[in-house]
């Protein structure tokens, strides 16, 4: 949580409220969102914009990780959706130059997300096609993108079909062909002057989006994942943890649950995986609990990329969060290293 920007000492209060107290998770941390929404908006009535950027960043991430907790696409789960997107736009409108917000149709809704532009921007700028996962989407990524900004790429973070606001604002599903959704984004950035070269990054469940469009996809120029997968059904045939992933997925794909593992044994690198030629990069713990090493270590030997890395972390967590700080910044300067080649 803290590595995608949420503040650390509201954290630590939303913790010993529901571990120490035993409060609802999500009543707590929309309460903490709110009081840092109004906190920033008095900074900022202040003329501190550094400081309103900063806690409406912060309020965003406590009403998304809020959600978290709930699966269908009830009133609470819409409320929360809404006052993240609000409170992201707030801080987007706070930095220099303002992130531009982006609404791409595609099969009668739109995927929503927002362009990020280092300031003084040659043009055409290289610019990194950011996709989230299974729950954490394009506002979580805020910490990557501006890693990216640091090293003078061009960002485009945005809600694929199946993900955050395109979802579960604008009901566009999850599909198994999820390359055509994301293919239209490439559409959407290879007809803007501004940008020259494209690559693609994604973790968890948006590691195997990435992967899979960047095997199907030949206008992507590098590929960077963390605690990606190969098959996507491993998030609900894995560890007892992650069970709850089957409803979850329901909702994502707009289906019954008793649907589920059908189509998500459909969505899996076996056979496509071998396309892949463009730069690839990933990051990984070696116990990762929720997509095993052995996928990743199986992609690294079938991707036909010359240039291809596998970065493995000692973690039993997923996503190697105690390794964020390196392997975020790893990637980051991988990417700049292979688009401003």
């Amino acid at each position: 949580m803290v590595a995608s920007g949420v503040d650390a000492s509201a954290v630590a209060d939303l913790l010993k409220r529901v571990d120490g107290d035993g409060e609802d998770w999500v009543n707590v941390a929309e309460e903490i969102g709110d009081r840092q929404d109004a906190y920033a908006q008095a900074e900022l009535d202040a003329g501190h914009r550094a400081s309103a950027r900063y806690f409406f960043l912060s309020a965003a991430s406590f009403y998304r990780v809020a959600s978290y907790e709930i699966h269908d696409i009830t009133e609470e789960k819409v409320r929360l959706n809404q006052k993240t997107t609000a409170d992201f736009a707030k801080a987007a409108a706070l930095f220099d130059p303002p992130l531009e917000e982006v609404n791409i149709p595609y099969h009668g809704f739109d995927m929503h997300g927002w362009i990020y532009l280092p300031k003084d921007a040659p043009e055409p700028c290289p610019i990194v096609l950011m996709i989230g996962g299974a729950t954490g989407f394009k506002e979580e990524f805020h910490s990557h993108a501006m890693l990216m900004v640091e090293r003078g790429l061009a960002v485009i973070s945005i809600d694929a079909p199946g993900q955050g606001i395109t979802r579960y604002l604008n009901g566009g599903a999850l599909e198994v062909e999820c390359e055509k959704g994301i293919g239209k984004i490439v559409d959407f950035i290879k007809q803007d002057p501004r940008f020259s070269k494209i690559g693609i990054y994604g973790g968890s469940a948006g590691g195997y989006y990435v992967t899979r469009t960047a095997a199907l996809d030949h206008r992507i120029d590098a590929c960077a994942v963390y605690a990606g997968g190969y098959n996507l059904i491993d998030m609900i045939t894995g560890d007892e943890r992650y069970r709850y992933y089957v409803h979850h997925f329901a909702v994502l794909l707009d289906t019954e649950d008793e649907a589920v593992k059908g189509l998500m044994s459909r969505m899996t690198m076996e056979g496509i995986a071998e396309k892949i030629e463009c730069p690839l990069i990933m990051v990984h713990g070696d116990r990762d609990p929720l997509f095993g090493i052995e996928g990743q270590r199986r992609l690294l030997a079938e991707a036909r990329s010359e240039d291809k890395r596998l970065v493995e972390y000692p973690s039993t967590f997923h996503g190697a969060p105690e390794h964020a700080s390196k392997s975020f910044r790893l990637l980051a300067d991988w990417m700049a290293d292979h688009l401003f080649a």
